[in-house]
């Protein structure tokens, strides 16, 4: 709904009158009730005191013996002649009684002749009333007066009382003179006052608003008017030639009413430019949303891979429509899984065919069974031959061996990574060159063991290179804080995530970000729990041979595995004995642990003997070592730890 501005005006300025007068009239209506109170305060004290003054020249026990003698009624009739005269309600004289809490009263005359005969009948000589006495009233009892009348009502209405005392020849205080001046009166004073400062000041601001309104009628709101009908008109036919508005008031409307007419020009020019524009930038945006979706074919938004002893996961979010971030996860034919993640310079069109580029090269040589440094010389090279514009690609990947959790990896100038999983710390890599940059860039083969749950987290500058509103950069050590407590791929690709956009807080993102997590959790092995003692073993050779199977080495494994569990049994003293079995392609992994006294069985010297010569059980670690292919041993978390390694016969191989 419309509003006119006109009429919007004259609310404004009626609001405004009456907002002023009642303000002045609350602070008319204030001073006047302050003052009157000030001057009733001064009648109420003179009458008292003129009063006083009449009371101790009689003579006061002759006054209060009778109502009726000449000396009662001549005094009365002069204080209520004093009454009168000062506009007082009543005059009254009384003897307070403060231990009995009460007044016997004298006198009491009104200024109101029926008011005056009631309180004759009612506050007449020797009335006792029970009262509390007032401060006022005390103080005027021990000869000193209050600087304030005592504001009370009682059944003759609202008053205004002072108390003034009444001496004797000696000087003591034998009575007290009280006068009211009625609140009535001063409310009657005080309204009548206020009313004539407010009327005449609304009857002036009334002439000058509307003396004022018939001004801004002609020079504002006319012309005001006038421009938005030609606003209306050219928005519903822009290419229209209108006559000009001939608005000459030499003020500021005739310099809008010119401006709007010299801007209706330059849109109409505008307007072919800006259809042939439009066209054009249309055309980009679908050129530049099917490049988007091209690349999201590249490179997915959000990529998941899952297996049993390995999960990955990467997120990419381009700065613009299409960047130059990249990543890549995948399994090899031979079962290891490959994880790459780039930063190409420069953003848009550009970046993102040079990515294209350079992914599609290191996936097809890391496919081909190259190592992660093999594959990033190769890649480097080619890029290096067909360049023209210089471009070049930070890149960092890797091979994980699912089976051990080796990771091989290299470097081409990326961010470092992150290793998280029971701790958290980046991972020392050499640096490298970036890819496309320099040939023969050496660029060398490096790797890790990824202990079970444990994972690498590798990412983009977008992401440490983050800013707020503040201008501060997301920085590693927030990094390490968003991971420190995830485990998992998705977690930990969601938490980092997560935490750069509570950082960022709304701030625009400048860089694409790209970030990858492999998580690795192992191969699943079979653990039994058994007690230390003989009577355990034909429970644990059950279990050697079922996972042993039908092969020729069948025999050398059940005997090693037979002699250290006698040796944990006859000299480590442990109370718990746990053993492990895993089975990864061709070979068998038996895990012996026991919180038994700390000894490294490979620290002693192996006997110098043969395999036929030794009997069954307790033969030494030097059979064990002849037996098996490996052995490793560990003290970890108060625990004897020994690894023995076997490789299967042909015919348990394929079990």
């Amino acid at each position: 709904m419309k509003h006119s501005i006109f009429k919007q005006t004259i609310v404004v300025f009626v609001t405004a009158i009456l907002l002023a007068s009642i303000t002045a009239g609350a602070i008319s209506l204030v001073y006047d009730a302050r003052r009157i109170g000030l001057q009733s305060a001064r009648y109420a004290r003179g009458g008292a005191s003129v009063a006083a003054q009449v009371i101790e020249s009689v003579d006061f026990d002759k006054l209060q013996s009778s109502d009726t003698s000449e000396l009662y009624t001549k005094t009365r009739d002069v204080l209520r002649s004093i009454c009168r005269s000062l506009e007082l309600e009543y005059l009254y004289l009384y003897i307070p009684n403060q231990d009995e809490q009460n007044i016997r009263f004298i006198m009491t005359v009104a200024s109101d002749d029926e008011n005056d005969k009631t309180v004759d009948r009612e506050r007449g000589l020797n009335v006792v009333v029970p009262r509390i006495l007032t401060e006022q009233e005390i103080t005027a009892l021990n000869g000193n007066e209050l600087a304030k009348a005592y504001a009370e009502k009682n059944s003759f209405g609202s008053v205004y009382s002072w108390s003034y005392p009444v001496y004797d020849s000696n000087g003591n205080v034998i009575a007290l003179i009280g006068s009211d001046y009625r609140a009535d009166a001063i409310y009657r004073q005080t309204i009548q006052e206020t009313l004539l400062i407010i009327i005449p000041m609304m009857a002036v601001l009334l002439l000058v608003f509307l003396v004022e309104l018939i001004a801004m009628r002609r020079k504002i709101f006319l012309p005001v008017k006038q421009i938005s009908n030609r606003m209306k008109g050219f928005v519903t036919d822009s290419g229209a030639n209108f006559e000009p508005m001939n608005i000459h008031s030499g003020d500021e409307m005739q310099e809008i009413a010119d401006s709007f007419e010299k801007m209706s020009e330059d849109i109409r020019e505008y307007l072919s430019s800006i259809e042939k524009l439009t066209a054009e930038r249309v055309q980009a945006s679908v050129e530049l949303e099917i490049a988007s979706r091209i690349q999201c074919g590249i490179v997915p938004e959000r990529t998941v891979l899952t297996a049993e002893s390995y999960e990955a996961c990467a997120v990419a979010r381009p700065a613009k429509e299409v960047g130059g971030d990249f990543y890549d996860c995948f399994t090899r034919n031979d079962g290891r899984v490959c994880i790459v993640i780039g930063d190409v310079s420069g953003k848009g069109v550009a970046a993102a065919m040079f990515m294209a580029m350079a992914k599609t090269m290191l996936k097809d040589c890391l496919n081909s069974g190259l190592s992660p440094a093999q594959t990033l010389n190769t890649v480097n090279d080619a890029l290096c031959s067909s360049n023209p514009e210089g471009m070049f690609a930070t890149v960092f990947a890797a091979v994980l061996d699912t089976d051990s959790g080796v990771l091989r990896y290299a470097n081409a100038g990326h961010t470092r990574p992150v290793i998280f999983g029971n701790s958290v710390e980046f991972l020392e890599v050499d640096a490298g060159i970036a890819l496309g940059l320099f040939e023969d860039a050496g660029i060398i083969d490096c790797s890790v063991t990824l202990k079970n749950n444990s994972g690498i987290l590798i990412y983009t500058d977008g992401a440490t290179e983050a800013v707020n509103t503040q201008n501060e950069f997301f920085t590693e050590e927030r990094l390490i804080s968003a991971v420190r407590t995830i485990s998992g791929a998705q977690q930990s690709v969601e938490a980092l995530s997560d935490a750069v956009c509570d950082f960022s807080d709304g701030a625009e993102q400048f860089d694409d970000y790209t970030t990858l997590a492999l998580y690795y959790s192992g191969v699943p092995k079979q653990t039994l729990k058994l007690k230390p003692e003989l009577s355990s073993l034909p429970e644990l050779m059950d279990e050697v041979m079922k996972n042993a199977g039908k092969n020729s080495n069948e025999k050398k494994i059940v005997l090693a595995c037979e002699e250290v569990f006698v040796n944990i049994v006859s000299y480590s003293n442990a109370s718990c004995a746990e053993v492990s079995f895993k089975n990864l392609n061709g070979r068998l992994i038996v895990e012996f642990s026991d919180d038994g006294v700390p000894f490294n069985p490979l620290s002693q010297e192996q006997q110098d003997k043969d395999f036929e010569d030794f009997e069954s059980g307790g033969m030494g670690i030097g059979l064990v070592k002849q037996l098996a292919d490996k052995v490793n041993y560990r003290r970890e978390n108060d625990m004897n730890i020994l690894t023995l390694e076997f490789i299967l016969g042909e015919d348990g191989a394929d079990k």
